[in-house]
């Protein structure tokens, strides 16, 4: 244990968290000057930890608000847009606007409700109360932008969910949050400016829905849907969902309950920086379901065993580069980014980055369940990824920390993409493995252990060392997959359409 602890496996803080005191909210000192802080996140772990807590609670919240319809968009779009029955769309979209308007104000009713037996009994701080209270208005924002984006999903329009979901979201969040902080206003104002950035994102993705969706949608009759197959395919889902952000919750909940908020606020920043894999993977998913359900109800075997080995190689690719990215430069990331306090067990955040890389080079096994409507097994997978994460995560959280919570994680998410990767090829006789897979697996390799080489002789520290090490990454890599051939002509078409969608041809 002593071993551990010393190489950063363990956090040291061993007891049950203290009762915390103090102020309710950082409020503005008087007199404040602007924070001359260079790190991005300069709200002390406590603070953050409190926020994290919150923004847990919303997000498990908010799969009772959704019930898994999102998840009808993108596959029973693509198959009434087939038929061309527009009336159907029309009538999908506002009966799931209705059911989650209904569903979004009696949740938002609960919280309020609930919001301080939550922080005085659950979570023993009084600082999560009207962190909790100011948080609920996120939830009709977050509700619409999931919506939208999977509208834009379901009819392959995948540019607007990532200039809404994917760049305008993260962008304002960080500016907004940039702008308050440096004005004194701590975790107040990080509310605030998350809470402007949802609404702000809520509204461009309106603008976009309105003018790319519902203009043409809009103008026909509503037409009758399949309500009890579309709630078929549905349940399932919602189960899928509600376990799926538990579990990815699972940590947050443990850590806020069994140890210190400062903790709390640690791991949350850790999942922020692993979430740079997972938006790689979820990035390519969203592109493969729709065209894969479409490929499935058109019968083309054959196409859909093409498309999900090439895009299972796009994954390993892309997933295993950003993943070696956080793996070989996790602390020096940390240094830039956050003070000194948030880098108290590195490596939880390496455990993380090696099991979301793994998932990702998996290939898109979840999704092709579900494009095949095997959505009961989905909804096993989520079961199993949640038992996982509890058991894992009662057992290590409360001795261990932060390091407890990532390998219950790491483990839960491990376990379950061997699962679908297994029950992919029992159904369906698919699997994403090929000569040019593994040679994409070799050069990644490769790449990274020159990278690791090089940082060790390395002098530079702070964002020069990043940069150059990242851009040598980059070029290591790119020509491991050149020179063995890993990508094919038609691997180079998509990157030449990709290019000159870039340059607006």
């Amino acid at each position: 244990m002593e071993f551990l602890r010393e190489s950063g496996f363990v956090t040291t803080h061993n007891s049950r968290k203290d009762t915390p005191c103090g102020p309710l909210l950082s409020q503005p000192r008087a007199g404040a000057t602007v924070n001359t802080n260079t790190k991005l996140l300069n709200l002390d772990p406590a603070e953050f930890g409190a926020f994290a807590v919150a923004q847990s609670v919303i997000a498990v919240a908010m799969v009772f608000v959704l019930c898994g319809t999102p998840r009808a968009l993108d596959r029973f779009i693509p198959h009434y847009s087939a038929h061309e029955e527009q009336g159907k769309i029309r009538g999908l979209i506002l009966n799931i606007l209705r059911l989650t308007s209904l569903l979004g104000a009696v949740v938002v009713i609960a919280i309020l409700a609930l919001s301080r037996t939550l922080a005085m009994s659950t979570f023993c701080n009084p600082q999560l109360l009207p962190v909790l209270r100011l948080m609920v208005i996120s939830v009709p924002a977050l509700a619409w932008i999931e919506i939208v984006s999977m509208s834009f999903a379901g009819f392959k329009e995948l540019r607007y969910r990532v200039y809404t979901h994917q760049l305008s979201l993260p962008v304002l969040k960080t500016a907004l949050a940039l702008a308050v902080l440096s004005l004194g206003y701590g975790l107040l104002g990080w509310i605030y400016a998350y809470l402007a950035a949802l609404f702000l994102t809520s509204a461009l993705a309106w603008w976009f829905f309105r003018s790319r969706i519902w203009s043409t949608v809009g103008r026909v009759p509503t037409a009758a849907i399949d309500l009890k197959g579309i709630v078929s395919y549905c349940w399932p889902l919602s189960v899928n969902n509600l376990v799926v952000m538990l579990s990815g919750h699972v940590g947050v909940l443990l850590l806020g309950a069994f140890r210190p908020e400062s903790e709390v606020g640690v791991y949350r920043v850790y999942l922020y920086l692993v979430l740079l894999v997972v938006l790689v993977r979820a990035s390519f998913v969203q592109i493969y379901k729709p065209v894969a359900a479409g490929l499935v109800s058109a019968g083309d075997r054959a196409g859909v065993t093409e498309l999900h080995k090439r895009v299972s190689k796009w994954m390993l690719v892309a997933g295993s580069f950003v993943g070696l990215v956080i793996l070989l430069m996790g602390d020096d990331l940390l240094g830039i980014l956050v003070p000194e306090s948030y880098r108290i067990a590195v490596s939880a955040l390496l455990l993380l980055a090696g099991a979301r890389t793994v998932v990702a080079a998996l290939g898109p096994q979840g999704m092709t369940l579900e494009a095949f409507g095997n959505t009961r097994f989905s909804m096993l997978n989520a079961l199993l990824m949640l038992g996982v994460n509890i058991v894992l995560g009662r057992m290590l959280i409360p001795s261990h920390g932060v390091f407890g919570a990532a390998a219950a994680l790491a483990s839960a998410v491990t376990v379950v993409a061997c699962a679908e990767l297994i029950e992919v090829y029992a159904l369906h006789r698919l699997h994403p493995f090929s000569s040019a897979y593994f040679r994409s697996l070799a050069a990644a390799l490769g790449a990274g252990v020159v990278v690791y080489l090089l940082k060790t002789v390395w002098q530079i520290e702070g964002i020069a060392r990043v940069a150059v090490l990242t851009l040598g990454l980059a070029l290591l890599y790119a020509a491991g997959l050149r020179f063995s051939g890993s990508l094919d002509r038609h691997d180079y078409a998509v990157l030449a359409v990709i290019r000159d969608r870039l340059r607006g041809r």
